[in-house]
């Protein structure tokens, strides 16, 4: 089973139940309570997308095929930030045997640019809102947990019209 999930049922279960305790005895506290059950399953989400990120990176680590081509320089921590929140995963650097070249294959297979900070989903956002308001809204609604900058909005969308053009 899933880590993120067995952490979920630890300690995850103990802050929903935790939650509702107090709730009990503030039944008029509803937006309290909504947001801490929020924080707690928006936090089993973002930890559950970057265990899967990692477990395909293992998967591509113990790959024939891989082992053939490329050879294993090192593992890092990668964080991202989705339209959920912020996900940490570790993902693993490969040297191509013939040529030298250096890539993490992980990034390649999901189709993440290499040095890329937001998943698709969260570039979504900001470009559906900054499409209809404003950069800074648009940083806003990047994530559910997250926000950033307008600056940041201003720089993806015209890097995306450059590409378009």
């Amino acid at each position: 089973m899933f880590k993120s999930i067995l952490q979920f049922c630890e300690k995850g279960t103990e802050k929903l139940d935790n939650l509702s305790g107090i709730f009990f005895e503030n039944p008029t506290q509803i937006a309290e309570f909504v947001y801490g059950v929020t924080d707690v399953v928006i936090k089993l989400g973002c930890d559950f997308i970057g265990e899967v990120f990692g477990q395909m990176d293992e998967a591509i680590r113990q790959n024939g095929l891989r082992k053939k081509k490329w050879e294993v320089v090192r593992k890092d921590c990668k964080s991202m930030l989705t339209s959920l929140g912020e996900i940490s995963f570790e993902k693993t650097l490969y040297k191509d045997k013939r040529t030298g070249e250096r890539t993490y294959l992980l990034d390649r297979y999901l189709g993440i640019e290499e040095k890329s900070r937001m998943t698709e989903d969260a570039e979504a956002k900001i470009l559906e809102e900054a499409v209809e308001t404003s950069y800074r809204r648009g940083g806003e609604a990047v994530s559910i947990t997250d926000k950033v900058s307008k600056s940041t909005v201003k720089n993806r969308i015209h890097g995306h019209v450059h590409i378009m053009v």
